[in-house]
C-alpha cells in the first residue's frame, strides 16, 4: 500500500477491535457515521460485526505517523453500476490534521485499482461544514442532495453527495506527491526525532506540516 505524507493503510486484525469500538461508541461524534444511541460494549460488538459482515466491501485500517487512527470502507457497491460510497472515520486526536483526506485518497486509488469502478459518493451531512467546505473546494460535484434528513441538536439537516469519479485521482494524488519532494528536503535538515518515534499526542510540529501542505492543496483548487 502507497503512502501519502505519512498516512497509510492495512488490513483490519483483530488486536484493531478496541480502537474500532471506542469509535463506534463515541457518543460526541457517533452522529457523523449515523450512530443515534449509546451502546455498551456488546452492544458496539454486535454493530461491529454487522457492519463488517453485512455492510461493509473492502476497508482497511488507517495509519498515521507509524499509529492506527481510523478506518476507511465502501459500502452499498454496485458494480453493475460502477459505483460506491466511502467513508472514513477517525479518533478524535487525528482529526483535523489531513489524515481523512489523506486515507480517503489512497482508498481511491486502491479501489479503482482493484474494482471496476466509475466512481465513489462521500456522503455527508450539512451539520458537518469542515468537510463539506472541504470537498467544495475540492470542486467534487454534489451528485445527490436529501433535504432534512438528519434530525440533530434541534433542527433537521441536509444530505449532500459529493461525486469522486476515476478520471479525477491522478490530479489529486499529483497535488500531494508534488509537494513532498519540498516536505523531504525540511525533514532531512531537522534533527529533532522521527515522527513514528513519538507518541501521537506529541507530534503537533510535524501535524503543522501537513496541515499547512492541504491548506496549500485546497488553496490551489479553490
Amino acid at each position: 500500500m502507497n503512502q501519502l505524507r505519512g498516512v497509510t493503510l492495512r488490513p483490519v486484525r483483530q488486536s484493531d477491535l478496541p480502537l474500532l469500538l471506542n469509535l463506534l461508541g463515541d457518543i460526541d461524534r457517533a452522529h457523523l457515521w449515523g450512530q443515534r444511541r449509546a451502546c455498551d460494549e456488546q452492544q458496539l460488538t454486535q454493530t461491529w460485526q454487522q457492519w463488517s459482515q453485512e455492510q461493509m466491501n473492502d476497508k482497511f485500517m488507517v495509519i498515521y505517523r507509524g499509529h492506527p487512527v481510523g478506518l476507511v470502507f465502501d459500502y452499498e457497491r454496485s458494480l453493475e453500476d460502477g459505483h460506491t460510497k466511502v467513508a472514513t472515520m477517525l479518533v478524535k486526536e487525528a482529526c483535523h490534521r489531513g489524515a481523512g483526506v489523506l486515507a480517503t485518497t489512497l482508498f481511491a486509488q486502491w479501489l479503482f485499482k482493484n474494482v471496476p469502478l466509475r466512481k465513489f459518493y462521500l456522503e455527508v451531512f450539512e451539520f458537518n461544514s469542515p468537510v463539506v467546505n472541504m470537498l467544495d473546494k475540492l470542486r467534487l460535484p454534489r451528485e445527490m442532495q436529501r433535504a432534512e434528513h438528519r434530525y440533530w441538536n434541534g433542527r433537521h439537516w441536509d444530505q449532500y453527495g459529493f461525486a469522486f469519479y476515476r478520471e479525477a485521482l491522478p490530479d489529486l494524488m499529483n497535488r500531494f506527491t508534488r509537494g513532498r519532494q519540498s516536505q523531504q528536503i525540511q525533514e532531512h535538515q531537522d534533527s529533532r526525532p522521527a515522527a513514528d518515534e513519538l507518541p501521537l499526542a506529541r507530534q503537533s510540529s510535524h501535524h503543522d506540516s501537513v496541515d499547512q501542505a492541504l491548506t496549500s492543496l485546497l488553496q490551489e483548487v479553490s
